[in-house]
């Protein structure tokens, strides 16, 4: 229900990659205001380690795998930006469950 909000809310920005070449901050922020995004939680497939820590000083920012989504950092964070190979993990996550007899 939580991310439902979020897209009704249109708090939510699909991108298709979002690389760090290097670790700056700087430019973490720079391509956070080209998206006008001051809060959010970034959920990812897998950790980035040159995003998570070019964006670990910036505050209302968080980084996170899909396979740590919770209801929490999704309340806490304004909006969400997910990338695409994210979002297909958290759709196959949030489908029921088909078994056969």
């Amino acid at each position: 229900m939580a991310l439902t909000d979020k897209r009704k809310s249109d708090k939510v920005v699909v991108l298709d990659e979002f690389k760090m070449q290097e670790i700056k901050t700087k430019r973490f922020v720079e391509a956070m205001r080209g998206l006008q995004i001051e809060n959010a939680l970034i959920l990812v497939h897998q950790d980035d380690a040159n995003l998570r820590k070019s964006s670990r000083n910036v505050p209302h920012i968080k980084v996170l795998p899909t396979d740590g989504l919770n209801v929490y950092d999704i309340l806490k964070h304004e909006n969400l930006v997910v990338l695409s190979s994210a979002l297909e993990k958290i759709m196959e996550r949030l489908a029921p469950n088909e078994r056969t007899a």
